[in-house]
């Protein structure tokens, strides 16, 4: 089922449409960690077999951002769904790479 959940229409938005793969677009911060929430609490719903996180389109991310994504990210896993990161920005990679996360979060080289 497609779906397009926007935390702000001219903030943040994630097409989940392609079947798994989640395209995110946006800065993914703390007005947009709700609808980050929402995203994972439908995959749970949905059943979903795997998730692949397309983060090229964040254009930064924040600690809340952060958070969502450990959070979401956790609670998937523990249900036995499949989650890695697909697609990074620069910007994102980044912080990811200084937390020490890009293992967790199995990310790629950096895209753009």
């Amino acid at each position: 089922m497609s779906r397009t959940l926007k935390a702000n229409p001219d903030h943040f938005e994630i097409d989940t449409a392609g079947g798994g793969r989640w395209v995110l677009h946006g800065p993914l911060d703390a007005d947009a960690a709700p609808a980050m929430t929402e995203a994972f609490a439908h995959a749970l719903e949905r059943g979903e077999a795997s998730v692949a996180l397309d983060l090229s389109g964040v254009s930064m991310i924040s600690s809340a951002g952060v958070g969502s994504l450990i959070a979401g990210v956790g609670e998937l896993r523990d249900e036995g769904i499949p989650v890695r990161v697909c697609a990074v920005s620069p910007a994102v990679h980044h912080v990811l790479a200084m937390l020490d996360l890009i293992e967790y979060f199995g990310c790629p080289e950096v895209s753009g």
